[in-house]
């Protein structure tokens, strides 16, 4: 049970003084700073509280016994129980809808027993691309050449997604980056079941004209070389439109 700002004794002063001072509040509460001095958060809306607490029961004591604040009217154990047998049957339903299956119980009461009682955390979809049955198949009878590049960093840089700690809290662990990385982009490609390169870009950044040289001098005398195996080759970079 959480202790009160006030005790019965020091209501039962509040009540003493305010009628010795003939109800003037201001008098009550400046002389009940002085009786408990440990005690001065009392201000005059508070000993009003008291005063018409005593006239309307009779008592100043709290009406009912347990934990100190408001009662809990929604979030109960028995809500806490449908809302999460409801979730586990159907994780998509809507706060809307658990709204009106469970009458008299507020958008917000319902957040709350999701996160803070169930532990629980909305997420929503990620849109990836539809593939139909046979488009595997037709995937791999397309991309008959497959090419990539990536960069290499020289200075001992780490990946931070290929780095990971696992604790029972965060640890906020930081790595320290410089502003500009030095690295390296690196080609390669596979074709059929041979190895194409790879094939470094050399002297500082990468360019539209460093790249073009390199589609000029290696993807495009692959399509040459073996043009028999495949007529038509259509050249596609990074989700760009495919270009014949």
């Amino acid at each position: 049970m959480c202790p009160a700002r006030l005790t019965n004794a020091q209501k039962v002063s509040i009540v003493q003084l305010h009628l010795k001072n003939g109800g003037h509040v201001s008098e009550t509460v400046r002389q009940f700073k002085v009786l408990y001095p440990t005690n001065r958060t009392l201000v005059p809306s508070t000993a009003l509280k008291v005063i018409a607490k005593l006239l309307e029961h009779g008592s100043v004591e709290n009406r009912w016994k347990g934990n100190c604040g408001r009662k809990k009217t929604v979030r109960t154990a028995a809500n806490i129980a449908t809302i999460g047998n409801t979730m586990a049957a159907t994780p998509t339903t809507s706060i809307r809808r658990l709204q009106a299956q469970n009458p008299g119980v507020t958008k917000s009461g319902i957040q709350r027993m999701l996160k803070k009682d169930l532990g629980m955390q909305g997420y929503r979809a990620s849109l990836v691309q539809e593939l139909k049955e046979d488009d595997p198949a037709l995937r791999i009878e397309w991309a008959e050449l497959w090419l990539d590049e990536a960069i290499f960093p020289l200075n001992g840089h780490v990946n931070r997604r290929n780095a990971i700690t696992w604790a029972m809290t965060n640890p906020h662990i930081s790595m320290d980056k410089p502003y500009q990385k030095k690295g390296i982009m690196v080609w390669a490609s596979l074709f059929k079941d041979q190895l194409i390169g790879p094939y470094f870009f050399t002297r500082g950044t990468v360019t539209g004209e460093k790249y073009l040289y390199m589609l000029k001098e290696i993807v495009w005398p692959i399509e040459v070389l073996f043009e028999d195996d495949v007529p038509h080759m259509h050249y596609q970079q990074d989700g760009a439109s495919a270009q014949g």
